[in-house]
């Protein structure tokens, strides 16, 4: 049985920031009564972002409040909102990773926050599958669909 869901994936990395929002279809690949093999059979990008360099405010810390913006601005031009997302990676790469306040940035980009954000939902949080390795590189689970870990 195949399912398409939509999915954002949101680059930070040492240099430049980017967003792509796609549609990916799944598919169960495994026979019957067997462990279920979920693999992504098709994907199509329906919107690429501008590339951005990385905002930061210092050589210790990512800029917080530019990355919510470009994240808000690139959601608007791409008409989408969180609730037509079903599934999406916050990757936080290079030297970018090792910023103090890199694990802010993801829990504020994953729906993990303590904060009420314009694009959070309470019904939908988006649940880390943390790292094997890497300080802050993470994929993330919702619906029980695996996309990615890095």
């Amino acid at each position: 049985m195949k399912e398409t869901i939509t999915s954002v994936g949101i680059d930070i990395g040492t240099s430049t920031t980017q967003l792509i929002f796609s549609r990916l279809t799944i598919e169960n690949l495994a026979s019957s009564y067997t462990v279920p093999r979920i693999s992504i059979v098709d994907k199509e990008v329906i919107y690429r972002s501008h590339i951005y360099f990385t905002p930061l405010k210092s050589q210790q810390e990512i800029d917080v409040e530019a990355v919510r913006k470009i994240v808000k601005e690139e959601y608007e031009k791409a008409g989408m909102t969180p609730d037509m997302l079903q599934t999406g990676a916050v990757i936080i790469t290079g030297e970018t990773a090792r910023k103090q306040n890199a694990n802010l940035v993801l829990e504020m980009l994953s729906d993990n926050s303590q904060e009420t954000s314009w694009w959070q939902r309470r019904d939908r949080i988006w649940n880390p599958c943390f790292p094997v390795k890497g300080p802050v590189q993470t994929g993330f689970q919702k619906k029980n669909v695996f996309v990615w870990q890095m």
